[in-house]
């Protein structure tokens, strides 16, 4: 018992080592939260941006902001709404309007989301591009997801919803250029195929091109997906995105000539101890510099917006304080603060997509099994079998993980060493003690 003690210990030490660790600050990072007031009073928690820019004010405003609030992960207040600024700092409702531009019950969907938007030069519009999922409630599988469009000439008045298409893909980017629509979306990997980023194009936003898919240096076995965007700058296309839902530590760019290959992606944003995880961002490029939108999440579980910019991606600055007064005053507090708690619940959420219990009971099967046979042919080395049963029982558990997809390229070294030491050492103590109950050293 005083060895399974110790070893509840050291786990305990690495977990508070790494606790620690976890106060780190990323000058990239934004350090407070966009302001952007949302429909739902009180809870001023918008999500999911897409931006767009006027080389002159279109109907008073450079800057337009498609977003949708989703306070608390709140799925049901998840709807399309618009912002509009002249500074990319200070923005508000556009007058006029009530916002949200779309909403559920107008729709056989309980949920609306994904929104990008986006602007027809042609015909001197705005369309909002989104995501419906049918609803059970009203008729629906709960799968089904479908793009939907509306459409405004001022920016105020939409026109009814459009059903566009069916889809199975997420986060759509979708843009109008030379005389095209031109779509990327995401398949997730949690979708049992890998994670890809597709091209689309169509010339009525109805009928679509097969989805091709996109190919990503140094990733493309395994990738990793959840949101992201895909910006066509000077030439040049930005894919910029996360890889984890709720779990996004960092948000990462990789470049295109064709918007088909890309390069190998790069962290723009690291992990910073002020937001428990990133969530999908955007980007923009204008007067000469880069501006990031992008979502946080706080170790409360509060969902904002965030903005870093800079002369180049490699050199981003976040939101600071000092940025608190350009900014529209709002009446609810974010809580940016980092307990104990919530490190070690940031921790384990970080920790589980490397626990398997199935490994944990086939490691301890194993060790249970390889103790019985030394004890058997070594019966005075009791010390020598608990040293090769547990670091026996930690390589496998390394070598497991190593092995599974995903693992080694899309998540951090030390974390899945970790959980293989954690996994390892329970399997361990709990053979030791089990086979100490029939048996004396």
């Amino acid at each position: 018992m005083k060895k399974i003690a110790s070893i509840v210990l050291c786990l305990c030490c690495i977990i508070l080592c790494l606790t620690a660790c976890q106060g780190k600050r990323d000058e990239r990072a934004a350090q407070i939260r966009l302001n952007v007031q949302t429909y739902a009073a009180g809870q001023n928690q918008p999500t999911h941006p897409s931006i767009l820019a006027f080389d002159q004010p279109w109907h008073g405003y450079r800057y337009w902001l498609a977003y949708t609030p989703f306070p608390y992960a709140n799925g049901e207040e998840e709807n399309p709404c618009l912002a509009v600024s002249n500074d990319l700092y200070y923005w508000q409702t556009p007058s006029g309007l009530a916002n949200p531009v779309a909403y559920n019950e107008e729709t056989g969907c309980n949920e609306l989301k994904d929104v990008s938007l986006l602007y027809r030069q042609d015909l001197d519009r705005l369309e909002m591009w989104y995501l419906g999922r049918l609803s059970p409630d009203l008729g629906g599988d709960g799968k089904t997801l479908l793009l939907l469009r509306k459409c405004s000439s001022n920016g105020v008045d939409w026109s009814d919803y459009q059903v566009m298409a069916p889809t199975q893909y997420l986060s759509p980017t979708i843009v109008w250029e030379d005389g095209v629509y031109r779509m990327w979306q995401m398949q997730y990997e949690r979708l049992g195929n890998g994670g890809t980023l597709v091209y689309q194009e169509s010339v009525d936003g109805i009928n679509w091109s097969e989805a091709q898919k996109c190919t990503i240096t140094g990733v493309d076995h395994g990738i990793k997906l959840w949101h992201g965007a895909v910006r066509h700058i000077q030439g040049r296309y930005y894919f910029v995105f996360i890889r984890d839902y709720l779990q996004s530590d960092a948000i990462y760019c990789c470049t295109s000539d064709n918007g088909l290959d890309f390069d190998q992606p790069q962290v723009i944003v690291g992990a910073d101890a002020t937001w428990y995880s990133y969530y999908r961002p955007d980007l923009l490029y204008d007067g000469g510099k880069f501006y990031l939108f992008y979502g946080v999440i706080t170790h409360r579980q509060q969902r904002y917006l965030a903005m870093s910019h800079g002369d180049s991606l490699n050199q981003l600055q976040g939101l600071q304080a000092a940025d608190q007064s350009k900014m529209f005053p709002l009446t609810d507090e974010a809580d940016y603060s980092f307990t104990p708690t919530a490190a070690i619940h940031t921790l384990l959420e970080r920790l589980s997509p490397y626990i398997h219990w199935r490994v944990v009971a086939a490691l301890c099967l194993a060790s249970i099994l390889a103790g019985l046979i030394f004890r058997r042919l070594r019966p005075r080395r009791g010390r020598l079998r608990r040293w090769i049963t547990g670091l026996g029982c930690i390589g496998i558990a390394v070598c497991y993980l190593l092995l599974r997809p995903n693992y080694a390229a899309d998540h951090s070294l030390w974390l899945l060493l970790l959980a293989a030491c954690g996994q390892g050492l329970v399997a361990a103590a709990i053979a030791e003690y089990l086979t100490g109950l029939f048996c004396n050293d």
